[in-house]
């Protein structure tokens, strides 16, 4: 019987390198002494950065090791289905791992420790949480807006026979117009309620891209007219033709144009760019203003329904955004730009249109 390759140190390391999963073996003094190119893939080093006899300190990736070398040397136990965070804001990735112990005749010798990238799964299930919770609260928002829209349209109509009934100069006709503003509030707020509640369902045809653009900052323009905030735009690549809902990527844009104004100041520019990458079109809408706090963006929670950090936002403008994305098969994401501002970015797939 002719052994091959198996038990030879050639067996061992393909083995190692086979695996999916990191595999990492590390001394009690610290120094690794065994690593597989997954491990690499996982914590984002290139070979050079991990390799055997180097300190578990000497990158910021590995340095999260150290804490859990402690721990298996203080407790002699195994670590099961633990996750760790390296990096931050949009790089962050989750690592699962398991490690156990190494025991040799003076005791505690050092840690076998196997870990995975756990990140797209843990976006999936927070997008997964998010979905429950839109229909959750769909559920909620039918019986609301079919007892609402009756006294808010018997209201808006009364208001508006008030004004007609009253000279325009005086008290009663500010009241009146007052009353009839903040019912049309409510209305555009119901509206909101219900585009929630109502499952999206794109109808989708030939749409040009550079269109889509162009309405939704029009739409936009009253409202960065009235706070002096300009809206500058431009394509970085051919403006595409793709197959989409052109009406609901506009709101979508039109959302995130529009809570870019309402954080900027007076003087600021808004910047819309879009650009083609591969099979994607991406759109990025970028401000000046305060940002966005991080514990926001790492935990997607701005896209949940009802978070607004706008003093008298509902909180549904994103969840609408994310809604309208993901039904076209895209996504959308936050992060904070480096001179200061938020930038909101959509990523949608193209499927090209033929004339």
């Amino acid at each position: 019987m002719v052994a091959g390759i198996f038990g030879s140190e050639a067996y061992h390391a393909q083995v190692l390198d086979s695996l999916s999963s990191g595999v990492l073996v590390v001394d009690a003094t610290g120094y690794l002494r065994e690593c597989n190119g997954a491990a690499c893939r996982h914590l984002g080093l290139s070979q050079d950065d991990l390799r055997v006899g180097m300190s578990v300190a000497a990158t910021a990736a590995t340095a999260h090791l150290a804490p859990i070398l402690e721990e298996m040397r203080s407790e002699h136990q195994p670590m099961l289905r633990r996750e760790i965070v390296i990096g931050s804001g949009a790089s962050a990735r989750t690592l699962g791992f398991t490690a156990s112990p190494l025991r040799g005749e003076s005791g505690f010798e050092g840690a076998i420790i196997l870990f995975t990238d756990l990140t797209d799964v843990r976006r999936l299930e927070r997008e997964a949480a998010i979905h429950r919770q839109l229909a959750e609260t769909g559920e909620l928002t039918a019986g609301v807006v079919h007892e609402l829209r009756n006294p808010i349209a018997a209201i808006s109509g009364l208001a508006e026979l008030i004004l007609r009934a009253c000279p325009e100069e005086g008290s009663v006709s500010r009241w009146g117009q007052r009353i009839f503003s903040e019912a049309d509030g409510l209305r555009v707020l119901v509206d909101r309620f219900l585009s929630l509640s109502k499952p999206f369902d794109p109808q989708k045809s030939r749409c040009d891209a550079g269109r889509i653009l162009a309405r939704a900052i029009q739409l936009c323009g009253p409202v960065a007219q009235a706070k002096d905030v300009g809206i500058g735009s431009h394509w970085e690549s051919e403006a595409p033709v793709f197959r989409a809902d052109e009406a609901l990527l506009v709101q979508a844009l039109s959302n995130l144009i529009r809570n870019g104004v309402e954080f900027s100041s007076p003087g600021q520019t808004l910047e819309v760019t879009a650009k083609t990458e591969g099979e994607e079109l991406c759109i990025r809408v970028e401000d000046a203003g305060p940002g966005i706090a991080p514990e926001l963006v790492e935990s997607g929670v701005l896209f949940k329904p009802f978070i607004s950090k706008r003093d008298g936002g509902t909180g549904l403008g994103l969840s609408i955004v994310q809604r309208a994305v993901t039904a076209h098969g895209g996504q959308v994401s936050c992060r904070n730009r480096a001179s200061g501002g938020a930038c909101f970015e959509l990523r949608l797939p193209l499927f090209t249109v033929g004339d």
